[in-house]
């Protein structure tokens, strides 16, 4: 029974090490994007980015990022934090943001809601000072328009 769970606490130590961030500051990271910006490769001392990183902002000791990284490209859902607070996450796949984007306030009330495709707003999003607006890749169209393009490009 001791061996049991001192191989438990073994195995549950070395997941948890396997699971800590890296701590860099913003300052000391290179982005070079794409042309439209809708992708960045992240370097550090001219080396791509890979595994967990908390990212720092110098300026403002209370916000952090929690960030995956592969080959320099951001995977997976990143979370924004104001004083140890979820303020926000933004969905990426394939190194461009893809998914939602949610950010609020420290008290919860939502700030904005942006959907995106391939870096990209597009589809429905939603903004505390404007509500409802509408997006066919980063154009803002009418809900009328936007219907529209869905219906002609059988995305419904």
């Amino acid at each position: 029974m001791k061996k049991q769970i001192f191989l438990i606490l073994i195995l549950f130590s070395l997941k948890s090490l396997s699971q800590e961030y890296k701590e860099v500051n913003f300052s000391e990271l290179t982005f070079e994007p794409n042309a439209d910006t809708t992708f960045v490769l992240t370097k550090q001392n001219d080396e791509l980015l890979s595994g967990k990183y908390k990212m720092l902002d110098g300026k403002r000791k209370n916000v952090f990022t929690l960030v995956n990284f592969e080959d320099g490209i951001v995977i997976g859902t990143s979370e924004f934090y104001e004083d140890e607070i979820l303020i926000g996450t933004t969905e990426f796949k394939d190194g461009m943001q893809n998914g939602y984007a949610v950010f609020k306030k420290k008290s919860g009330d939502i700030i904005w809601k942006i959907h995106n495709v391939n870096g990209k707003k597009h589809g429905k999003c939603w903004f505390m000072d404007e509500g409802d607006l509408y997006f066919v890749y980063d154009k803002k169209v009418s809900k009328e328009e936007y219907d529209e393009y869905e219906l002609k490009n059988n995305r419904e």
